[in-house]
């Protein structure tokens, strides 16, 4: 979709004419004007009304890349994240029953139990866990638990941060594209 024609839907929204507001112009010469302010929110906005959506409703899922792999001695796995990482929608390991559908955040309180005696609280094949953390290079990745020495990623999904395109487009879901206009406008009349 053309972000001009977002712009447009939220000027209605506004109770503004869209064919009445002055242009964006982009080059900087429309620095103050409605459309620019809108502008600005649209990516922000619109990754949160992703974020908020329910899954079962989104569209536009990408395959996530097994490309930087790194297993751990402590039965742990990471998995490099794409610069675009928005949400997980599903991940599985070769030896995993079933798939994982959630990641965790690192400060979890789940995490710190991964590499201690009480097997009860680790991730099993049966109940595998993820979570966020940053890897060895210091990029965003997700931590898997549990893998092994023969595991390999068998599937996973993930959903792109909308992002603005040199070529005026944005990417958003259709079930959250109302929703995305709504915090614009929410943002706006603060």
């Amino acid at each position: 979709m053309r972000v001009d024609d977002l712009i447009d839907d939220v000027l209605a929204l506004l109770g503004e004419n869209p064919g009445f507001c002055l242009p964006d112009g982009g080059d900087g010469t429309g620095a103050g004007t409605l459309r620019r302010r809108i502008r600005v929110e649209v990516e922000r906005c619109a990754a949160r009304s992703v974020a908020e959506t329910p899954r079962r409703f989104l569209t536009g899922w990408r395959k996530l890349s097994s490309e930087r792999v790194a297993k751990g001695p402590d039965g742990r796995m990471t998995v490099g994240l794409p610069e675009d990482y928005l949400m997980l929608h599903s991940l599985r390991l070769s030896d995993w029953e079933r798939d994982a559908t959630e990641a965790l955040d690192h400060s979890h309180w789940l995490r710190r139990f991964q590499e201690s005696r009480w097997h009860g609280l680790r991730g099993t094949a049966q109940r595998p866990l993820v979570f966020h953390g940053i890897d060895g290079e210091g990029y965003r990745c997700l931590e898997l638990f549990p893998a092994s020495e023969d595991s390999l990623v068998a599937e996973g999904w993930y959903m792109p941060a909308p992002a603005m395109g040199e070529d005026g487009g944005i990417e958003i879901p259709p079930a959250a594209y109302r929703k995305c206009l709504d915090y614009i406008v929410e943002t706006l009349s603060m």
